[in-house]
């Protein structure tokens, strides 16, 4: 999921789940360039949601298409994969644009905007020890928030290469990571929702199999993945695959709000 107090609620990525009891092994800390984790699995693919909702009085809402559309290329002479994701509603749109290192998944540059006027772009050093950002608008310690022109910018240094989360990976980062039943894992990510050095945490379990069936009757057998961000109290239930499009199905619930990314 995303995420961020503030910047999730923009996003709308957030979920307060309660994990249910399953037989978990202990957490594995992953850091990045961990040889356990390998996107070279991850190949270009095009994807798309119908985004529904369920309203205060039970109905249910479509709030409009999210697609996504990645391929891999090469830059500087680094093989990458390059994201792009739309949100496509009522109100207007929003977009995620990413780029990660192939095999590492390591973030080389988040980007995420929206109709709103709300900007994050973080730029992440070869070394993934530094990120300079650009922020707009500006949250102040009120709570407050203030567009500011050009976007409030900076540079952080980090303690050691950190995953991207938050601002656009979600699901398809977790895609690189051994997926089994009773596999659960932390890792490290940049605080794009609050620039530091030090790191927020995701948490995730691989809680078993689970079958998703599409409205045109196609049949998934997924594999069932919590994921949880204790800073922001944010959980994701994805139901992903190995092969593309990898993310068939994402459940969100968060302050009254039900959300299901069905894919179409």
């Amino acid at each position: 999921m995303t995420a961020l107090k503030h910047f999730a609620r923009a996003v709308a990525m957030a979920v307060a789940l309660v994990f249910a009891p399953t037989a978990l092994a202990e957490p594995v800390t992953v850091q990045v360039g961990d040889p356990s984790v390998d996107g070279r699995i991850i190949t270009g693919y095009h994807n798309a949601w119908r985004l529904m909702g369920r309203a205060a009085d039970g109905g249910v809402i479509q709030m409009g298409v999210w697609t996504d559309d990645t391929r891999i290329d090469t830059i500087d002479g680094r093989e990458v994969i390059v994201r792009r994701q739309a949100w496509v509603h009522e109100r207007g749109a929003e977009g995620y644009f990413n780029v990660l290192d192939h095999r590492t998944l390591a973030p080389v540059l988040s980007q995420y905007t929206n109709a709103g006027g709300l900007y994050r772009r973080m730029e992440y050093s070869a070394d993934g020890r530094g990120v300079r950002y650009q922020l707009a608008p500006v949250q102040t310690p009120d709570g407050a928030m203030h567009m500011t022109q050009p976007a409030a910018q900076g540079e952080v240094a980090t303690p050691s290469p950190l995953f991207d989360f938050n601002t656009g990976t979600f699901g398809l980062l977790l895609v690189g990571f051994p997926l089994a039943e009773g596999y659960s894992a932390r890792f490290p990510v940049f605080r794009s929702y609050d620039p530091k050095s030090e790191p927020a945490w995701i948490d995730f379990a691989v809680e078993g199999r689970e079958t998703v069936t599409l409205l045109d009757g196609r049949h998934f057998d997924t594999w069932r993945v919590v994921a949880h961000s204790p800073d922001t109290d944010e959980t994701m239930t994805f139901n992903l695959i190995k092969q593309a499009p990898y993310v068939i199905e994402l459940r969100q619930a968060w302050n009254g709000r039900d959300w299901t990314f069905e894919m179409m």
